[in-house]
């Protein structure tokens, strides 16, 4: 059976990117669904993706990330696709 996992959400990459109005380092600030409402990140991934607004982010493994310029305080959503891993 496969699953999938998000590389970013699991420490095995980092996002690094620049704002692209100072062009200061981005800050990850997670997963963008975490930020719906108080109890999101504690929801099924799957369940809270198929609410996001995202198209097709659940269909096809893409983890939506969310991303903040401390400098100029503009955010910015980035799509990270997820890795296939095998389960039990």
């Amino acid at each position: 059976m496969m699953g999938r996992m998000c590389p970013v959400c699991n420490g095995f990459t980092k996002i690094e990117l620049q704002c692209e109005q100072c062009g200061k380092p981005l800050t990850d600030c997670g997963k963008y669904t975490d930020y719906f409402d108080k109890y999101s990140a504690y929801e099924e991934i799957d369940a809270v993706k198929l609410a996001d607004g995202i198209k097709k982010d659940s269909a096809i493994g893409q983890c939506p990330h969310l991303l903040f310029c401390d400098s100029c305080h503009i955010e910015r959503i980035v799509i990270i696709d997820e890795r296939k891993i095998k389960t039990n």
